[in-house]
C-alpha cells in the first residue's frame, strides 16, 4: 500500500477497510487459542473484539465503517508483532504429537496457519481492487534481483529467463 492511510479504505463495499483483514487473522490465533485454554491471556482485548469477525454479503452484517473505531496501523503492527511472537514460542514449547488431532493444541495452531494462508488471498483481491495510485510496488525491495548484472527490472528480465517447453515423456510405472 502507498501509505498507512491506504489501510482506511475499502477495495470492496461488501467487506471491511484493509485494516481489519490486517489485524484479523492476528486476533484469530489469540481468540481460538483462548477459547481452547492454551493460553489464558489476552494480548489486546479491544483489537481481539474488533477484528475477530468479518462480514458475510447479508442485509444483517454493518460495513458503515463509521460504526467502527479502528486502530491505528502503527498498534496493529505491534499487535501483529506480539501475536507472532506468541505463536512462534508455543510453536517451539508445546509437545508434538504426531498424527495432529482435532483436541491437540497444535491443531489451533494449523488452523491458524491455514486461515491465515486464506486471507493472503482474499486480501491480495481487495488490494487489488483499490486505486491504483494507492498500491504501489516494491515497497518492501525488489522482487527479483539478476546479481550478476544488478537488474531490479521485470522487463530487461523476460528475455533471460527460460523458455516453458512440454516434452513427451514415454508411460511408465512410477514408483514413490
Amino acid at each position: 500500500l502507498r501509505d498507512d492511510t491506504v489501510f482506511y479504505q475499502k477495495g470492496d463495499p461488501l467487506r471491511h477497510d484493509v485494516i481489519f483483514y490486517y489485524g484479523h487473522t492476528a486476533s484469530f490465533y489469540v481468540n481460538k487459542l483462548i477459547i481452547s485454554k492454551v493460553i489464558t491471556q489476552r494480548i489486546n482485548p479491544e483489537f481481539e473484539s474488533i477484528v475477530a469477525i468479518g462480514v458475510d454479503e447479508m442485509s444483517w452484517d454493518d460495513l458503515n465503517s463509521k460504526h467502527y473505531k479502528w486502530p491505528k496501523v502503527s498498534d496493529v503492527r505491534i499487535f501483529r508483532q506480539k501475536v507472532k511472537e506468541m505463536v512462534v514460542n508455543l510453536i517451539k514449547t508445546l509437545p508434538l504429537q504426531i498424527p495432529i488431532q482435532w483436541d491437540n493444541p497444535f491443531w489451533i495452531i494449523m488452523m491458524g496457519i491455514e486461515h491465515t494462508r486464506i486471507h493472503l488471498e482474499t486480501s491480495s483481491v481487495l488490494i487489488r481492487q483499490l486505486p491504483i495510485g494507492d498500491v504501489v510496488p516494491n515497497r518492501f525491495g525488489p522482487i527479483f534481483r539478476d546479481k550478476e548484472r544488478n537488474l531490479t527490472d521485470i522487463s530487461e528480465l523476460k528475455n533471460k529467463l527460460p523458455k516453458n517447453e512440454l516434452i513427451t515423456v514415454p508411460g511408465g510405472e512410477v514408483k514413490l
